[in-house]
């Protein structure tokens, strides 16, 4: 007898037959979904052209390549997720390229614009750069967010900002922080314009009336070059264009007070009271990162040179880090006997190739 269940497994047996040449094609594979994000920070100095910048990338599917400006040195990179151990070998190589296929990475440095800022007249800026930064690629795919974000110092205003093709992305502004953010997987130009604002120019006497005399403004300036004498450990220069330390702006800033014994790491008193002044100009310049470097004369072993001039940076910069100065906007760095900048044939350019020098880096 042929009962209802008999035909149930017939029935069952045929679709199995029909389907069967079906799923032994080869079905296409599906492609997996990618999530490529870029979020770039720039903050900029008050020239208006130098800038930090910091860089967040991340992905999880295409191979995401940052390349960061061969003429820096990042002050931090940071990877994490999946592929942090092959990315972490691979940027030991090129300390200047961030490569990801599974994961992400933070990268921090000091930069400056070039031709993608304008000027016109001493106080209009115009910024002209694209959406997508053209230092970053994404292998066969298209991000999924990008954003770019502009820091203004409080002396900057902005004026207008616009977008090659308006529907590709959105602005958002507030004060002095300007944001793009992509939604094409094209990029457009965007333009940028600011301006510098006059200072606005104070009634000495009343200012310092009422500040007691604390204002700089108020405070004695021996040299007449901005810097008040609390803050001006180059009171001798006689230069036209100072940093703020109210040393020559065109070279690196001597550190002439920190003198070290032969051998020696050790900070004498007047080391000391020297970077107790760098202490306070550092820390009202907290935006910006600079570089202690140490240097020997040629007397001794090259390597012991470069070890003990290491040694002695890292003791600057530990004296600064001690009197409130952010660790993460110092780096120390010992060069040894490499750069001299005297004859080291006699005793007076030997004195002078013994120097700690302070830059600041772009």
């Amino acid at each position: 007898m042929f009962s209802l269940k008999n035909a149930t497994a017939l029935a069952a047996m045929l679709l199995a037959v029909q389907i069967s040449p079906l799923l032994a094609q080869d079905a296409p594979p599906t492609p997996p979904q990618s999530n490529a994000v870029s979020d770039l920070l720039i903050i900029l100095d008050a020239d208006g052209r130098s800038h930090t910048a910091q860089h967040s990338v991340s992905t999880d599917f295409p191979t995401l390549k940052l390349t960061l400006p061969g003429s820096v040195i990042p002050q931090q990179i940071v990877f994490f997720g999946n592929s942090k151990k092959a990315a972490t070998e691979l940027n030991k190589k090129n300390p200047n390229v961030i490569e990801l296929q599974d994961g992400g990475a933070f990268a921090r440095y000091q930069h400056q614009y070039g031709v993608e800022i304008q000027q016109a007249g001493h106080d209009q800026f115009a910024l002209r750069t694209p959406s997508i930064p053209h230092n970053i690629e994404l292998t066969d795919s298209a991000f999924t967010q990008i954003t770019t974000t502009w820091i203004f110092p409080n002396q900057f205003e902005l004026i207008s900002y616009s977008a090659s093709r308006p529907s590709a992305g959105n602005w958002s502004s507030y004060d002095n922080t300007l944001s793009f953010s992509q939604n094409s997987k094209h990029s457009v130009d965007l333009l940028i314009n600011f301006k510098l604002n006059e200072p606005t120019r104070k009634n000495t006497a009343t200012t310092c009336a009422q500040t007691q005399g604390k204002d700089d403004d108020c405070l004695e300036d021996t040299d007449q070059d901005g810097v008040p004498d609390t803050l001006d450990i180059c009171m001798t220069e006689n230069t036209s264009q100072v940093n703020e330390f109210g040393c020559d702006a065109t070279q690196n800033t001597p550190l002439s007070a920190v003198v070290f014994d032969v051998g020696r790491t050790y900070l004498n008193v007047h080391a000391r009271q020297m970077l107790d002044t760098v202490a306070l100009v550092l820390l009202e310049n907290e935006d910006r990162y600079y570089e202690i470097g140490a240097h020997t004369d040629n007397a001794g072993g090259a390597s012991s040179n470069q070890r003990l001039s290491k040694k002695r940076a890292d003791a600057v910069r530990h004296y600064l880090i001690l009197k409130g100065v952010d660790p993460n906007s110092l780096t120390a760095v010992g060069y040894g006997e490499q750069y001299p900048i005297r004859d080291n044939s006699n005793q007076d350019g030997r004195r002078a190739n013994r120097r700690v020098e302070l830059s600041l880096r772009r």
